[in-house]
């Protein structure tokens, strides 16, 4: 058999490398002290699976996440208010981190009995296995969220698991701890999980990453060479397609963390099927890559980007960043790597020029007992050693840390063409500035194309907040151009775009972006572009808009620190903020054209426009979990509309900016003056004194140079010829795998779910009779309590139906009908982002020997006549007792697939047409 991360003989060969190394004996005697406990008290083996809600593990007092102690099932900690609390809720986001970390604590128990002849930690290892062994198939596929899972209620989670799981079984049957029955059970578990998860694809998402490797830990563990090559295939293409050539995985820092961790664990276990991930022919050198990638987007305090979806803060002075380098170093084999490593390590190991700076870190608090290594929960940074890592660098880290060059590991200005993002470096007051510009980032991507950045002196002045919560509803405002330092036109989000890079250099003490969203990209029938000059102590920020109409441009600035706005004039919200229910007590500043000073003083900024243009300042949601911050925004009307900007932070002399005839000029008291002018030839010229420094233009056209493209599906394409009067037969029946998306379990039979629906038209609307067999009924009342799960309505989780139509002509408008419980009428309620009004369908409904009936009449604007064509689609949903979430439902457009993360939304693509005769 193959092993899956090691034998019985290199555990051997470990162990004496473990007593010959300082720093190996040092991590081994630390993981025995956090083992002990284990070994000492009772374990909790849970008997429910977790589930996600809105304010489970959260805080009612501050809104933040709860603190998982494995220890406390029932009471948990908010570590900021320090309150305590209880509850159903609690308990079941607690399980998410508890069978992780029980599952994870079976294999550092393995890893470490197996290394130092512990048959204690051995045996304890083996009874956690032999548990979840035994009572796997007791747990439910139920009520899931993102795919099938028996422990938790998303695939990928059940993904870390298996991995961490199989890991620990196959540690634990080359010690010959587990007995016959222990091993037939094991098998029989991974042989299940695996095939739950084998049905769950999600295309080049980071979490198919981990549906790789656990597919791959299980084909070798079980033997299963077929299965193995599959996941092996499946980790070649993440490596060749979701890696670009800059080593980024396409959706961005925070999901490269979580797929590279993923990637590496299959390296390791690749080498049993004589596979090099890191060198060989078919993978492209992608996974060094993904290495240099994190230095060149990586913040002057160490912290990664909040762009897309991530985390806010995150810094990789944390364990598990410095464990993913020590697992890939030896075989990266690059000194500016090993340089890095020994920079975040910081005392005991080497400074570099900052050493200053790393000796105000404080020690890194111990959380050995409480961490789950592989799924994101961000510690607060600190400064540790090689001693604080976990089974993973106990397994593979090098025996002692090489030598290396200080501050090798430091990149200058850097352009990630294929992440679309420029990042301009300057040593002196360690200034970084970025502006994004390319691809959003798939699924995880923000509509905030030309999003500006700036760290210096020591400090964040403008950042992105990334993500908080995905169930609370302060995800639509992270997710709005308005959250971020972008450009927003006619207050309405961006819509998803691809800008380019048009010019990015440095020339001495200057260095320079320019990015471009081309016409009609992001903003319909305009365009945008945001130049950027980073000085030697100031930065100078240009805005230029174009459109065929008039229009607001409104520009945020999202500064750490609030503008010193309390003597600003309060108006009600202007036109260019757009309606977003998050922004509230705007005000106006009295004289636009003067500096604007942080309430400390800390930084100052000037305006300058060329016409009209006004400054505000609004609070908003600030940093995830942190309450409202005020922000500061400038707004211009017209078709052409440009914005200056000077900033200046810390102990830089402020500096204004004002239009000039031929262009735009910084300048300060003591006499400095700055000239931008266009230059005819494309670009810019800085005319600084006597010398001039010429910006030269880029090609234009997409530096996209990932070699991934977003998965094509395949649409189906269904036309209904519909009559003037009620047809005696369906006009549509619904009723096979071939209509049905599924929350878990595949198709449950046309006797238990399906639908029979005749349609007609007459000049005022379209007629409905939608007849559905399902033998109960789950509906839901009006006055029904919200049960808070996530962001979605909880209409869709009853029985009922979603209508959406397109009528010639207009946008599409959708409709959630749910049957009352008390009433013949549905309730319509108008699905968000569409068209709909709450007087446009009416509907009844009654029950019937095999199910229920549904009558409804969708209103036209218009008058209907024969010959046109309406776009039209019903969705029933299927809800069960005993369930929370939605089993599935049943789709007249046909396609099939997953209901997961649909909510009450419908591609209008998808819509099937009636063809009206």
């Amino acid at each position: 058999m193959r092993p899956v991360f090691a034998s019985e003989e290199y555990l051997a060969h470990r162990a004496d490398a473990v007593r010959r190394s300082h720093d190996l004996t040092g991590l081994a005697e630390r993981l025995a002290r956090l083992a002990r406990p284990l070994l000492e008290r009772p374990i909790y083996f849970p008997e429910a699976k977790a589930q996600l809600s809105q304010d489970g593990g959260i805080c009612p007092v501050d809104g933040g996440p709860l603190a998982f102690d494995p220890w406390s099932p029932d009471e948990h900690t908010c570590p900021r208010c320090g309150g305590v609390f209880s509850g159903e809720r609690h308990h079941e986001q607690w399980l998410m981190w508890y069978h992780l970390w029980l599952t994870e604590r079976a294999l550092h128990l393995a890893i470490l009995g197996g290394l130092r002849a512990d048959h204690e930690a051995v045996n304890r290892g083996a009874a956690i296995i032999g548990q979840y062994a035994e009572h796997y198939h007791h747990f439910p596929n139920r009520d899931c969220v993102l795919g099938p899972s028996r422990l938790f209620f998303s695939t990928y989670l059940e993904s870390v698991w298996l991995t961490i799981f199989v890991g620990a079984s196959d540690v634990l049957r080359a010690l010959g701890a587990l007995s016959a029955q222990q091993a037939i059970a094991t098998a029989h578990a991974v042989k299940a999980s695996a095939e739950l998860i084998a049905e769950f694809d999600e295309g080049l998402s980071n979490r198919q990453t981990w549906h790789h490797t656990a597919l791959l830990a299980a084909g070798t563990y079980l033997g299963d060479d077929d299965l193995a090559a599959r996941a092996l295939d499946g980790v070649f293409s993440h490596l060749t397609r979701g890696i670009g050539a800059d080593g980024m995985w396409h959706e961005g820092e925070n999901y490269h963390f979580f797929a590279q961790r993923a990637l590496l664990l299959s390296a390791m276990m690749a080498t049993a099927h004589g596979l090099d991930l890191f060198h060989g022919p078919r993978v492209a050198e992608r996974l060094p890559a993904t290495f240099d990638a994190v230095l060149a987007t990586l913040q002057p305090d160490l912290t990664f980007p909040a762009r897309r979806n991530a985390q806010y803060g995150a810094s990789l002075r944390q364990p598990r960043f410095a464990e993913a380098w020590e697992m890939g170093v030896p075989h990266v084999r690059s000194p500016r790597h090993t340089s890095f490593l020994r920079y975040l390590y910081g005392a005991g190991y080497g400074h570099d020029d900052d050493s200053s700076e790393t000796l105000i870190i404080p020690d890194y608090q111990e959380h050995g007992g409480e961490d789950v290594s592989e799924i994101e929960y961000h510690w607060p940074a600190g400064r540790f050693g090689r001693d604080r890592l976990s089974w993973k660098a106990l397994l593979w880290m090098r025996p002692e840390l090489p030598e290396a060059e200080p501050g090798a590991w430091r990149l200058g200005s850097h352009l990630l063409a294929g992440q679309g993002i420029a990042v301009l470096r300057r040593r002196r007051d360690r200034c970084y500035v970025s502006v994004e510009f390319g691809h959003p980032g798939s699924g995880h991507g923000h509509p905030d194309r030309l999003h500006l950045s700036v760290h210096a002196r020591g400090r964040a002045w403008l950042t992105d907040f990334g993500t908080g919560s995905y169930v609370t509803p302060d995800l639509f405002w992270y997710r709005s151009t308005l959250a971020h330092n972008a450009p927003l036109v006619d207050g309405v989000s961006q819509t998803p775009a691809e800008g380019v890079c048009t010019a990015f250099g440095e020339m001495g003490e200057w260095a320079w972006c320019r990015g471009e969203l081309p016409w009609g990209t992001a903003t319909a029938g305009s365009q945008l572009a945001r130049t950027v000059f980073q000085a030697r102590d100031y930065i100078l920020d240009f805005v230029e808009f174009e459109a065929d109409h008039e229009a607001w441009l409104l520009v945020p600035w999202h500064f750490l620190t609030p503008p010193g706005d309390e003597d600003w004039e309060p108006v009600e919200t202007p036109p260019a903020f757009g309606a977003s229910p998050f922004v509230h007590d705007v005000r106006q500043c009295p004289t636009p054209g003067s500096p604007i000073h942080a309430s400390d003083g800390s930084w100052t900024l000037s305006f300058a426009g060329d016409g009209f243009f006004e400054v505000y300042s609004a609070a908003a949601p600030g940093p995830p979990y942190a309450g409202d911050l005020r922000f500061l925004a400038v707004a211009g009307r017209g078709s052409t509309v440009q914005v200056a900007a000077a900033l200046a932070v810390g102990k830089w002399p402020p500096v204004e900016v004002a239009r000039v005839r031929d262009g735009w000029e910084a300048a300060r008291p003591d006499g400095m003056r700055h000239r931008f002018v266009t230059n005819p030839g494309g670009g810019w010229v800085i005319h600084a004194g006597e010398s001039s420094i010429v910006v030269e233009a880029m090609r234009r056209g997409s530096g996209r140079a990932i070699p991934w493209s977003e998965p094509v599906e395949e649409v189906p394409s269904r036309t209904i010829a519909v009559g003037r009067t009620a047809p005696e037969e369906p006009s549509a029946t619904f009723d096979g795998p071939d209509s049905y998306r599924r929350a878990e379990s595949p198709y449950p039979g046309a006797d238990r779910f399906s639908a029979r629906a005749r349609l007609w038209w007459s000049p005022e609307a379209v007629h409905l009779a939608l007849e559905v067999v399902k033998p109960d009924l789950v509906p839901r009342a009006a006055d029904a309590p919200d049960p808070r799960l996530d962001n979605e309505s909880p209409d869709i989780h009853a029985d009922g139906i979603q209508l959406y139509v397109r009528w010639p002509g207009g946008p599409p408008r959708g409709y959630v009908l749910v049957p009352d419980p008390d009433r013949p009428e549905l309730r319509p309620r108008p699905v968000a982002g569409t068209a709909a009004g709450t007087d446009e369908v009416h509907a009844t409904w009654s029950r019937t020997a095999e199910g229920y009936r549904i009558d409804a009449e969708c209103r036209a604007p218009q008058t209907l006549a024969a010959g046109m064509e309406v776009e039209f689609d019903c969705l029933v949903n299927e809800m069960w007792p005993n369930r929370r979430r939605r089993a599935g439902q049943l789709v007249l457009s046909g396609g099939g697939g997953w209901v997961w993360l649909a909510g009450d939304r419908q591609a209008p693509e998808r819509f099937a047409r009636l063809a009206l005769s």
